[in-house]
């Protein structure tokens, strides 16, 4: 870990000190651009003993508990700024709408099927198989070209008794369901019971 040393026995040794209002800046800026310091008598604290600056900060300085389900906005966007005037108390909630209303727009689409104008939200995009209908019922009425409905004929087994096999390998006969292992039901099941003895 970043925060952590060796000592001169190669036992892990803290290198930050623990928090105190005249100690604010002893810590580390973790992987999500936040700060953390060393309190390790927090109730919010990781295993490590690390816990938010910002949260800290926000106790100290108006003497209220940051409860699980809070979290502290910060109001110029600067996760690193964690003065008094800067810091916010809101529900976890309301905390991710506001930063991610910029990310729930709706586009409009055109259907493929009925040319009529559809729209959708931008993260449903991210899968290729949506956008192109505006209902299920376009979806089944769609035109299927020739080369993609042989392929769809092909993966299928319509004739076949299985994908390998036309009959069961061990006595021939294709009047069963096939199990498994090129073998029909019945020939499968002797086989297991044979592997049980």
């Amino acid at each position: 870990m970043k925060h952590q040393l060796r000592d001169e026995k190669g036992r892990f040794k803290r290198k930050h000190h623990m928090w105190t209002p005249s100690n604010t800046n002893d810590g580390y800026v973790n992987f999500a651009g936040r700060f953390e310091v060393y309190l390790p008598t927090h109730k919010r604290a990781n295993k490590s003993g690390y816990i938010l600056r910002s949260i800290v900060h926000y106790e100290y300085f108006n003497d209220d508990v940051v409860k699980i389900g809070f979290d502290i906005h910060h109001k110029n966007e600067d996760r690193l700024d964690d003065s008094k005037e800067n810091l916010e108390k809101i529900y976890h909630s309301k905390h991710s709408k506001f930063h991610n209303k910029n990310k729930i727009k709706d586009i409009e689409k055109i259907c493929l099927t009925c040319q009529g104008k559809f729209s959708i939200k931008v993260w449903r995009l991210k899968d290729k198989t949506r956008g192109k209908y505006c209902s299920p019922e376009c979806f089944r009425k769609r035109k299927i070209s020739k080369k993609t409905r042989d392929k769809m004929s092909k993966s299928r087994t319509i004739n076949k008794w299985s994908k390998r096999y036309d009959n069961c390998i061990k006595c021939g006969k294709n009047d069963k369901p096939h199990a498994g292992k090129g073998l029909c039901r019945y020939c499968y099941q002797v086989l297991i019971r044979c592997d049980k003895n």
